[in-house]
């Protein structure tokens, strides 16, 4: 592991390109290591990045700080946060449910950009949120929605998938993961979005899709295509649950033998 210290960025930034080890650079203080890191990104062009800190708090410091040193506004910004769970494992509660749709915000972004020709995301997480198991980009994809615009496609089908994708269906849809239906009309909130979508059938044909407002209910731009990717990390279908049946209650009953 080579250490860069008392070298100039410039320096450090050709050290990065031609290492073939870990690069360790040691002597720096408060936002100095947004600035390093907003260089060495630029540096990097357009692939994703990762950035690691030892705790939650230094993981939103740092992403604030990256995104000023970026210059990009928070609304408009490839600077994410990968928040980590807010319980621990085998507790009685569930992570609450905002904390789950921020991850599988997170790697939605991450299988858009591999997908399709997106800008790459910037992913700040603490060690810590990385310590679970997550899905695969493969589990993710399968179980995202693309919609369009005269698209063909059956409203129960689709309030179908919604519901095994994790989205939980409500009255009013405020939040994100949760999704509603009103006769020919089902809002969907997906997590990696700023605001939910409105989509209206005709017959079997999705009419339009449009963005609304969650706090006035009022909708908003028109939009052709919307990807509703999956709001929870548990990501199990009926025909999956009876095929690892027999599984699962095998190692139950091995369990109990070992007691």
């Amino acid at each position: 592991m080579g250490e860069s210290k008392g070298q100039s960025l410039d320096q450090i930034k050709a050290r990065v390109r031609k290492r073939k080890t870990a690069v360790r650079i040691s002597g720096l203080r408060g936002a100095s290591h947004a600035l390093l890191a907003a260089e060495l990104i630029r540096d990097q062009g357009k692939r994703p990045v990762l950035l690691l800190t030892p705790n939650s708090r230094a993981a939103d410091a740092l992403a604030e700080d990256l995104r000023l040193c970026l210059g990009e506004p928070e609304d408009q910004t490839r600077v994410f946060a990968y928040p980590r769970h807010d319980t621990l494992p085998y507790e009685r509660f569930s992570p609450q449910p905002f904390v789950i749709a921020q991850r599988m915000a997170v790697l939605f972004r991450l299988l858009e950009c591999f997908d399709v020709s997106r800008e790459s995301p910037i992913v700040v997480a603490p060690y810590s949120a990385l310590l679970l198991f997550v899905p695969s980009r493969e589990r993710v994809r399968s179980f995202t929605l693309q919609l369009e615009v005269g698209q063909t496609t059956d409203r129960d089908a689709l309030i179908e998938k919604l519901a095994t994708a994790g989205y939980s269906r409500v009255a009013i849809v405020e939040d994100p993961g949760e999704f509603a239906v009103r006769g020919g009309i089902v809002d969907l909130f997906p997590p990696h979005r700023a605001l939910p979508c409105r989509v209206e059938f005709f017959d079997d044909e999705i009419e339009s899709l449009r963005d609304f407002d969650p706090a006035s209910q009022r909708s908003q731009n028109k939009r052709e295509h919307l990807g509703a990717g999956p709001p929870q990390e548990l990501l199990i279908d009926r025909q999956q649950v009876v095929a690892r049946a027999d599984v699962v209650r095998q190692l139950a009953i091995d369990q109990d033998n070992d007691d």
